[in-house]
C-alpha cells in the first residue's frame, strides 16, 4: 500500500497539468469575425463621434483620449501582440533553414501571415491599455513537436515544455506607453524579443 501510495504522489507532482477546456475556451470561437456586434451607423453614434471630435486637435496624440466602450476590443493589447504567433510552426521553422535567403524567405512568410490572424475582421477597434507591470503569457503546441518533452522550468513560463512556443509581454512604461515581448521555442533554439512603443497622432 505504500509503495502504491507513494507512486501516486510521484505521478501526480510529474503529471503534465490537465487542460481543461470548454467550447468558449477556443480562441476561433471567441474571436471569430461572426461574432462581431455591429457597430451601427455613424447617425446612430453621432453625439459620441461629435464629442471625440471635440476632444483633439492635429498632431494631438491619441492616447490621451477617452474613448467610448463600443469600439475597443475585448482584450488587453498585451494579448494582441500574441496574435503574432498565431502561427508558430510558420516562426518555428525559421530555424529549420539552413541557407540565409531561405531564412529570410521564411522570415517574411511568417511575418506576413501574422496580419492575417490578428486582424481578421473588418471592424477595427481599440484594444485596451495595458496598465503599468501587467503580463500576458501564452504558449503554443507546434504540430510537428508533438511528441513527448520535458517541462522548461527554467523558461518564462515554467508550466510549458521544451516543444512549446512560448510568449511574455510587460507593460513596462505607463506614459510613454511601452510594451516588452519575449517569445522562444527552447528545443528549435530560436527566440525574439522586443519592445513596442505606442505612438498615435490625428492627422
Amino acid at each position: 500500500i505504500t509503495d502504491k501510495y507513494e507512486k501516486n504522489e510521484y505521478l501526480d507532482q510529474h503529471a503534465e497539468t490537465q487542460v481543461i477546456s470548454a467550447k468558449e475556451d477556443y480562441f476561433d470561437d471567441l474571436y471569430d469575425t461572426k461574432d462581431d456586434e455591429d457597430l451601427g451607423s455613424m447617425e446612430q453614434h453621432g453625439s459620441i463621434i461629435g464629442h471625440l471630435l471635440s476632444q483633439v486637435r492635429i498632431g494631438m496624440d491619441l492616447t490621451k483620449v477617452v474613448l467610448p466602450t463600443f469600439i475597443l476590443e475585448r482584450r488587453s493589447l498585451l494579448e494582441m501582440f500574441a496574435d503574432f504567433f498565431a502561427h508558430p510552426d510558420a516562426f518555428c521553422k525559421i530555424a529549420d533553414m539552413t541557407a540565409p535567403k531561405d531564412r529570410i524567405v521564411q522570415v517574411l512568410r511568417w511575418y506576413l501571415g501574422a496580419f492575417h490572424a490578428g486582424r481578421p475582421s473588418e471592424i477595427a477597434k481599440k484594444p485596451y491599455n495595458p496598465i503599468l507591470g501587467e503580463i500576458f503569457k501564452c504558449h503554443w503546441h507546434i504540430p510537428e513537436l508533438s511528441g513527448e518533452s520535458e517541462l522548461a522550468t527554467d523558461g518564462p513560463i515554467p508550466w510549458a515544455t521544451k516543444n512549446n512556443l512560448v510568449f511574455i509581454s510587460e507593460q513596462v512604461s505607463h506614459h510613454p506607453p511601452i510594451s516588452a515581448f519575449y517569445v522562444e521555442n527552447y528545443s528549435k533554439r530560436i527566440s525574439l524579443d522586443g519592445y513596442i512603443w505606442t505612438k498615435s497622432k490625428f492627422l
